[in-house]
């Protein structure tokens, strides 16, 4: 399940959810329970930092 982030209307708090893909209901804010917040643009962290060793081919 992907990872989405919402932001509240009502107070702008900012909270991570785990849902279905493609689902389309928001989720109540932890923060004050309201239900107006609308789904953020996120970005997504890369494993690896750059190093040779690892999962990349002919690392050690």
């Amino acid at each position: 399940m992907p990872l989405y982030e919402f932001q509240c209307s009502a107070c702008d708090a900012i909270y991570e959810r785990l849902m279905r893909f493609g689902a389309s209901e928001t989720p109540a804010c932890p923060e004050c329970g309201g239900r107006s917040g609308r789904r953020l643009m996120s970005t997504f962290a890369q494993a690896g930092g750059g190093s040779d060793r690892g999962c990349s081919p002919g690392g050690t």
